[in-house]
């Protein structure tokens, strides 16, 4: 999704709106989608050059924890703590993806390694961090925040509070200006009010406990908890341990849970223990990450599809392919799941109603969305009936039987339209 948002502001040059298939899509602020557009400006598009940024971000910050346990400790200690962190699979999976996380991350271990020495420029990584995540870019702030009252440093805390603020509000005050109704139902209402204060529908039933800390436990879990411990019995309130108490606090608050979010707990955990523990100790949080397959099943089918260069629509049926289609040079892509129709909070942005997600039934039925609701500024009619819910298999057969002049996917299997269009102009690779 992220680098389908990159790739139209890349191309399209709406670099203050992201949109995603035809609609906008303000979900997430714009930092990450502005760095991967840029890299595939200049470097050209690619899965390679999409991810750059996030690679960056995971470099640096595997740079920084050598740097910061450098400043207590021999560099043979710093070198392990930096390598523990390197070879964390977390760490090593989500910097290889075009996700916010490890950007967020490196952006919040900047900020507190930078706070002793330039307040400004931590203020303005605190900016940074909430144009990438919105809510979770928070922590950065809260946590400069926090030690700098502490302190009883004043002026230095407002400075970083004022340089945060000036770097992230014009954005939030465009898109509030511009497209208001939208910002507040998809940004506030999806974003914030259900998945970080409400109480969305989880992946697991566990308890939260449960769920990150089975998922974390390993050897190096286990040598940084000891080092947050020690670290907390000695009361040595450094920065590392307000990221490492603020990650940790803002994951069990969020509603909805997500491995992901624990990313930042990484690099703080690798600085504790290197400064705080016997270097000797350090091996241990060695690991041999693993590797996520390169591409999705559905993927080398999508690629030979593509270099069909078809005109026609390509409705993905049931298809796991987390939205590779959408990235690539095709003429119109629809999706089609068999799942009962969503249901929406009064602030959340209702794309049944607007027409963006339709049921089988109302699609062949060419029931129209209300222009009431079109009014709330959809960018392109292309957006209407981008996703179809279907009923049962039943539904989907009617809807082929309906539209012969379509493509499908469904599951790995392509069924063509026996109607020939003219070819699809290949705007770029199909090999993404």
């Amino acid at each position: 999704v992220y680098s389908h948002v990159a790739l139209r502001m890349a191309e399209h040059g709406d670099w203050l709106t992201p949109h995603f298939l035809d609609r906008f899509f303000l979900t997430k602020p714009p930092l990450l989608y502005w760095l991967s557009g840029a890299s595939a400006k200049l470097f050209g598009v690619s899965a390679f050059s999409l991810r750059l940024p996030s690679l960056i971000a995971g470099a640096l910050g595997v740079l920084i924890v050598f740097l910061w346990v450098r400043e207590a400790r021999p560099w043979y200690a710093a070198l392990l703590a930096a390598a523990a962190l390197l070879t964390h699979d977390l760490w090593f999976r989500l910097s290889r993806l075009n996700l916010t996380d490890a950007l967020l991350s490196t952006l919040f271990l900047a900020a507190l390694w930078l706070l002793p020495r330039a307040p400004w420029i931590t203020g303005v990584l605190c900016g940074l961090a909430l144009l990438t995540k919105g809510l979770a870019g928070l922590m950065p702030l809260i946590a400069v925040c926090a030690i700098l009252f502490l302190r009883r440093e004043y002026r230095r805390l407002a400075l970083s509070l004022a340089t945060a603020l000036a770097v992230a509000a014009p954005w939030h005050l465009y898109q509030y200006a511009v497209h208001p109704r939208w910002f507040y139902s998809e940004y506030i209402g999806v974003e914030i009010l259900r998945y970080a204060l409400g109480t969305p529908p989880q992946t697991s039933q566990e308890s939260t406990a449960a769920f990150y800390f089975g998922r974390f436990l390993s050897p190096f879990a286990a040598i940084g908890f000891a080092a947050l411990a020690w670290t907390l019995r000695k009361r040595d309130w450094t920065p590392a341990l307000a990221m490492a108490l603020m990650v940790i606090a803002a994951v069990f608050a969020y509603q909805y849970r997500n491995l992901a979010y624990w990313m930042p707990l990484a690099p703080a955990l690798a600085i504790l223990a290197g400064r705080n523990l016997p270097w000797y100790l350090l091996p241990l949080m060695l690991a041999w990450p693993s590797r996520d397959p390169a591409m999705t099943p559905v993927t080398p089918v999508l690629r030979t599809y593509c270099e069909l260069h078809r005109s026609n629509d390509l409705a993905l049926v049931s298809t796991a392919d987390e939205f590779h289609a959408t990235v690539l040079p095709l003429a119109r892509v629809r999706y089609v799941f068999i799942a009962p129709p969503p249901e929406y909070g009064s602030a959340m942005l209702d794309f049944r109603a607007l027409g963006i997600t339709q049921t089988v039934d109302d699609y062949l039925a060419a029931t129209p969305p209300r222009e009431d609701l079109l009014a709330w500024g959809l960018p392109h009619r292309r957006a209407l009936s981008t996703v179809l819910l279907a009923k049962d298999q039943a539904d989907v057969d009617r809807l082929i039987a309906a539209r012969p002049e379509w493509d499908f996917l469904i599951d790995a299997s392509l069924r063509l339209s026996s109607t020939s269009l003219a070819p699809h102009p290949a705007a770029r690779s199909c090999r993404l």
